[in-house]
């Protein structure tokens, strides 16, 4: 697994220190910062779409199956990852406040799943796997003596396999791409205080990795060039364990 992080680094430790991890949280207060476990489910969906060759004799004439043809390949597996994060309470709203903060995340996952184009034989097969994720949130929201419920969003980076592939009578065609590939995500979420230094937080984030594009030469005809563009998004829903300091 490639956790890509690099692009995450500088910025997040900056935010949290603006944020204020020298803070300490108390029973009443929310602000401070936090490190975390958590574990969850992930529904990974890609829409695959056939497109016109960019390149060889073929370049703008032709697609693989037909022009604009998809379909759409999911899948749902485990997700397990860390958090890091830091919260400042900073105004007072009735019974409670407003907690405006940031978390940097990593989540390991292994979920994908494939298709096959119609036609005949059906015997294009487009094939995607999500293999980690991290992201780094802004999130904001009302909190209580015992527990914050929160909207968040932001930038994520993810590990993504897309590939696409025909096996009728001779192996025809094997093409692949992806990587690292940045995106958003947005979600919601709530946190209870379950200890003086603990608490268990529940979201739900919904990621969008934008296209990925599986291509490459083909075996038969010489000279074509597939591509199929992948269109790749990530719900997940977890449970995490935080230790606030």
């Amino acid at each position: 697994m490639r956790l890509v992080l690099r692009n995450f680094s500088g910025a997040a430790f900056a935010a949290l220190a603006f944020l204020g991890c020298s803070l300490s949280a108390s029973a009443d207060d929310w602000s401070g910062c936090h490190a975390g476990v958590n574990l969850g489910a992930a529904r990974a969906k890609s829409t695959v779409t056939d497109m016109l060759y960019d390149e060889g004799p073929y370049a703008g004439a032709a697609a693989w199956n037909g022009v604009g043809e998809s379909v759409t390949a999911d899948g749902t597996d485990a997700s397990v990852g860390m958090s890091l994060g830091c919260d400042r309470q900073v105004v007072p709203m009735g019974e409670g406040a407003l907690v405006i903060g940031g978390v940097l995340d990593i989540a390991a996952l292994n979920t994908g799943g494939s298709a096959a184009f119609g036609g005949a034989g059906h015997d294009t097969v487009a094939a995607f796997e999500v293999n980690s994720a991290a992201s780094l949130r802004f999130r904001a929201g009302y909190a209580q003596q015992d527990r914050f419920y929160y909207l968040t969003g932001g930038v994520t980076r993810g590990d993504i396999d897309v590939s696409a592939r025909d096996h009728g009578g001779p192996a025809l065609m094997q093409v692949s791409g992806g990587g690292g590939k940045s995106g958003w995500v947005i979600g919601a979420g709530v946190e209870w205080r379950v200890a003086e230094n603990r608490t268990l937080d529940a979201s739900l984030l919904h990621y969008d990795f934008g296209t990925l594009t599986a291509t490459g030469e083909a075996r038969d005809p010489a000279g074509a060039f597939p591509r199929f563009e992948h269109d790749v998004t990530v719900d997940m829903l977890r449970i995490g364990l935080n230790w606030r300091f």
